[in-house]
């Protein structure tokens, strides 16, 4: 896909073109510090649509859209080829010259609510229909990305949550804390199961 992506407690989320170094979007959507930011797990594609999922110091997670489209162009000036890397998104909309900024984005296509504290951290579930969000309130949250729903409430960490991670093709979630444990819960049966890990001292 050539992008990166980067968040700050300035409130925006960014994307970056590997190619070319440039700014491609900004999104300015939220109202608090954004914490985490992850791609929506899919296919590597030249040219297309990718979602994003930002968490949030304003007690949410949106998720987003943008078009990536790497191509390569060739041209002939004396016999010698050159290559010349374009990329979707970035440019002034009057000039079409690189903005600094990139293309700016307002908008979530679903905001994710419900928490009650900082919201830390987020990964997509395997399929990336779902996503966890883990949050200073001591839950982690599974969403329907879709429909803007929680699917499950994973609560039982006696202090906040730093941090969550989906396994890519199973349906497995981990979550951490500052109560020092870690807790792997298991959703590949109809009855969920939870196994705590423990032994750090912070």
């Amino acid at each position: 896909m050539g992008s990166i992506v980067d968040c700050f407690a300035d409130q925006t989320a960014r994307v970056w073109s590997m190619n070319s170094g440039a700014c491609l979007y900004t999104y300015v959507g939220h109202s608090g510090s954004v914490n985490c930011i992850t791609f929506a797990p899919q296919s590597d594609t030249q040219c297309g649509e990718h979602m994003l999922a930002t968490a949030s110091g304003d007690e949410s997670a949106h998720i987003w859209k943008v078009t990536i489209c790497s191509q390569i162009l060739l041209s002939s000036d004396d016999d010698e080829e050159e290559k010349a890397i374009v990329d979707c998104g970035g440019l002034d909309s009057e000039t079409m010259q690189p903005n600094a900024e990139g293309t700016k984005i307002k908008n979530a296509m679903m905001r994710l609510t419900g928490h009650t504290g900082v919201v830390i951290g987020c990964d997509w579930l395997a399929g990336g229909s779902q996503l966890i969000t883990a949050s200073w309130d001591r839950t982690a949250n599974i969403y329907d990305v879709e429909r803007g729903e929680v699917l499950n409430i994973l609560s039982g960490h006696e202090m906040e949550l730093n941090h969550c991670s989906a396994h890519p093709s199973q349906k497995l979630v981990v979550t951490s804390s500052k109560d020092s444990t870690f807790r792997l819960w298991d959703f590949r049966e109809t009855i969920q199961s939870v196994a705590v890990f423990q032994g750090h001292q912070e």
